[in-house]
């Protein structure tokens, strides 16, 4: 970001304490009675008190993690939005009943992993995270190396897999792993087994697409 207008900069205040905001090397704006900073936001400063930054003991801002948010786009459950917060790993798949019977969207379902699939996880965090997490001899373990393991989500698709991928989220980005599916996980058009994921990206499980944002 270029060094900002001192003419803009005369024109906003904290609105917290209404007090006179410094443009920092970091690129916020600091206040310095309030110890909170401001981003910019495609070179506009956002002065919304929820995005401000607190300053931390070294005297720059802490950055707040961004949660990640999914939203499928097409599918059977077109509609349904989830969010995997840092330090957290889903599941994506369906359950083994009847494919013709429509599933039900559940909150608090978590499957179990086979011994091959908690192999291959195991494989993808210490080539990806540098987990040395041992595997467990146990089909009820929640969670995965230092990641929490939230509740799956259960998709209506046939053509999903019962346990089709995963996704994981830590200070590296967010990363998804096919399972072996039967039919594949595609991202933006592309057949994956493993990869780091961008902002905007488009996920395709089954006849499932979903869309990743941050915020």
């Amino acid at each position: 970001m270029e060094s900002v207008n001192p003419d803009m900069l005369s024109m906003v205040v904290c609105p917290e304490c209404r007090g006179k905001l410094h443009a920092t090397k970091e690129e916020v704006l600091l206040c310095v009675r309030c110890r909170l900073c401001f981003p910019f936001i495609d070179g506009v400063p956002d002065l919304n008190p929820a995005n401000a930054m607190p300053v931390g003991t070294d005297g720059k801002p802490v950055v707040k993690d961004k949660t990640a948010f999914f939203t499928i786009s097409e599918g059977k459950d077109s509609g349904v939005n989830f969010r995997v917060d840092v330090g957290c790993c889903k599941a994506i798949g369906r359950k083994l009943d009847d494919t013709a019977k429509t599933q039900v969207f559940n909150l608090d379902f978590t499957m179990s992993l086979d011994e091959h699939t908690q192999k291959l996880i195991l494989n993808y965090l210490a080539k990806t995270t540098g987990s040395k997490m041992k595997q467990k001899n146990t089909h009820e373990v929640r969670d995965l190396g230092h990641f929490k393991r939230l509740s799956d989500l259960i998709l209506n698709d046939p053509g999903a897999s019962r346990l089709h991928a995963m996704i994981f989220y830590d200070e590296q980005g967010v990363g998804i792993l096919d399972l072996v599916s039967k039919n594949g996980t595609f991202v933006n058009g592309k057949e994956v087994e493993a990869m780091m994921m961008k902002p905007g990206d488009e996920v395709r499980v089954g006849n499932t697409r979903m869309t990743f944002v941050l915020k």
